[in-house]
């Protein structure tokens, strides 16, 4: 898409603003990178910048009152809430469990980021200073921690593509307390990724789940060797649409003719109504 404006004149040490309209191609997938070059110029003078935009905003901001909108690991001793108690935006956030002395509470995400980027996400802190913090992680290693009283704040870290690890954790100390002894966070907006599903947690019940070729082009096969009765299969665009749907009794192969599917990346999940698992393909 080309667009343009006519801004008009402009003086020294003056600022305009120009507006553009750009619009994304149904067939675009969620996570693609999109470089974008801006070109500012009249007869005797030109500059030009190239900047890039990622397709999509893929963000957890708790409004669903629950846990279940990702994939998250939350069971600490004592697990993080969700909370109507002073969120950043809308009407919940989360807020760190009631843990005692010596203890923490882990709130855990582990994602396939199909592209560089970012993590942000906003926090609020009210806390023993400089003995009881939020920590966060990723792949295990320490980012950043707060303590003490700290009201809604920004957070953004650099993140590479790959599977990725991210934890927020509320720790204690040995002793004491101070103001409300916990830890909100809100508003997280994640880089272009995959949600993984952690095997040993959701793959109880399912022998295996296995996809093949992938990438694909016409077929997939999708075995489920010796997988529970009544289990549901599903293949899911990125945008969350279901494209495929089976529901069998019995264990084995099942064909899909993926020929009609747009090109980009699906989610196939299997369930039988107790626990699930989930693979990523490609469709080429």
């Amino acid at each position: 898409t080309v667009n343009s404006e006519n801004i008009g004149l402009i003086d020294q040490t003056s600022t305009v603003t120009g507006n553009y309209t750009m619009t994304i191609s149904p067939s675009a997938t969620y996570g693609q990178v999109v470089e974008i070059t801006n070109i500012v110029g009249d007869a005797n003078y030109s500059n030009s910048k190239i900047f890039s935009l990622t397709i999509g905003l893929f963000s957890e901001d708790f409004e669903s009152n629950t846990f279940t909108e990702f994939n998250w690991n939350n069971s600490s001793s004592s697990n993080w809430i969700t909370t109507t108690e002073n969120p950043y935006e809308g009407v919940y956030c989360s807020k760190s469990g009631n843990i005692t002395d010596n203890s923490s509470t882990d709130l855990t995400i582990q994602l396939d980021v199909t592209s560089a980027d970012e993590i942000s996400f906003m926090k609020k802190v009210s806390s023993e200073d400089s003995y009881d913090f939020l920590s966060f992680y990723i792949d295990n290693v320490l980012q950043e921690q707060w303590s003490g009283e700290l009201d809604w704040s920004p957070e953004t870290y650099p993140v590479s593509n790959g599977i990725h690890t991210f934890k927020w954790s509320y720790t204690k100390d040995a002793s004491a307390n101070a103001g409300s002894d916990a830890a909100w966070i809100d508003y997280i907006l994640f880089p272009p990724s995959v949600v993984i599903d952690d095997a040993s947690i959701v793959e109880k019940g399912i022998i295996s789940l296995d996809v093949y070729p992938n990438p694909v082009k016409d077929e997939l096969t999708i075995n489920t060797g010796n997988s529970l009765t009544n289990l549901t299969v599903n293949i899911k665009d990125l945008q969350g649409r279901t494209v495929y749907t089976n529901s069998s009794n019995t264990s084995g192969n099942i064909l899909v003719n993926t020929s009609n599917f747009s090109n980009g990346m699906y989610m196939i999940e299997a369930t039988n109504g107790v626990t699930t698992i989930q693979r990523k393909i490609i469709k080429q």
